[in-house]
């Protein structure tokens, strides 16, 4: 038997501080960490040096990663081989965290060359390894960036900025056309957060809740049901549980050019933003609780075909200076 032909799926999450995986984007997250052939990678722009804890903060960052990671590849099934949260931080002074002007200029620079380097790993990867299993064999990646909108989902300037260098380099790709280096070709899309501005929806999303909650009662009279009809021996036992976890749940949903990703899964929520200790205070307690963020990801997605247009403050350069990657 010939074996199956799969490509395979990288995710690229770019934010701009420690936590913010966590505060915002953990729904998305934990929905890509249960996909078959696929990595999930961060890059942070800045370590959160702004009260001089940014060692303290990368390590947070990492311990975060581990958790989420873990949380989510335990619901995953299929692939062996699926890694947790690749993370890389950016140390550099011109992308320094609290009240700083981030230029597009530098903010699509790293980007660029993370990408290229992402790019020519997986090519790598794929020349070593492409046989996974007697079924599968990895044949191609395609690369998806994920960031914020031009809201920066909480207003920060630090958010928004990391939106204008990430467009830039995007439109850059669509610009180019075929001229686009071979390791670029990989980006197929870009997913945004939307950014929720009416605070009742924000900060009491009841019917996202219910809507969850609804999901995870049917799923159990499903399970119910299953029990019932099907005898004891032959059933698959993790199979179950991976459906049907009784503390979590993840649902995606998908639209021609939206996507949405729902998580109910409080305990989660809170040893995530715990591992940021240092950034843990009574308000971003409070935040997850009540969040949107913390349960729906509503995610807008611009493919390089379409491509997508933002005023430009000045030409992406291949080069950066001072760059430190941690």
């Amino acid at each position: 038997m010939s074996a199956r032909q799969k490509m395979k799926s990288v995710y690229l999450l770019i934010i701009a501080h420690p936590d913010d995986e966590s505060m915002f984007f953990l729904p998305t997250l934990y929905n890509l960490l249960q996909i078959d052939y696929c990595e999930v990678h961060i890059l942070c722009l800045s370590n959160g040096n702004y009260a001089k804890l940014g060692k303290l903060r990368e390590a947070e960052l990492l311990a975060a990663a581990r958790i989420i990671s873990e949380a989510g590849r335990a619901r995953g099934k299929g692939d062996t081989t699926r890694s947790g949260l690749q993370v890389k931080i950016i140390e550099n002074d011109g992308l320094l965290d609290g009240p700083n002007k981030w230029t597009s200029e530098s903010v699509s620079c790293f980007v660029q060359e993370y990408i290229s380097s992402l790019s020519r790993l997986c090519d790598i990867k794929l020349a070593k390894s492409t046989k996974l299993n007697d079924d599968v064999v990895i044949t191609t990646t395609d690369i998806t960036i994920i960031t914020f909108d031009q809201g920066g989902v909480s207003g920060h300037c630090n958010h928004v900025d990391t939106f204008k260098g990430v467009m830039d380099y995007f439109n850059a790709l669509k610009v180019k056309g075929g001229k686009v280096p071979s390791c670029e070709r990989k980006v197929k899309e870009l997913w945004m957060l939307k950014s929720i501005y009416n605070p009742v929806a924000k900060y009491i999303p009841v019917v996202d809740i219910l809507l969850i909650l609804w999901i995870w009662i049917f799923r159990h009279v499903r399970l119910l049901c299953y029990s019932r009809r099907v005898p004891f021996e032959s059933k698959d036992p993790n199979r179950i549980s991976r459906m049907f976890g009784t503390e979590m749940i993840g649902i995606a949903t998908e639209t021609t050019h939206n996507l949405s990703f729902r998580v109910f899964h409080p305990r989660l929520i809170r040893r995530a933003m715990s591992a940021h200790q240092s950034q843990f205070v009574w308000y971003r307690k409070l935040f997850i609780l009540f969040s949107r963020y913390s349960y729906v990801n509503d995610i807008i997605v611009h493919r390089v075909a379409e491509g997508y247009t933002h005023k430009s403050e000045g030409k992406m350069t291949s080069t950066c200076a001072d760059k430190k990657f941690l």
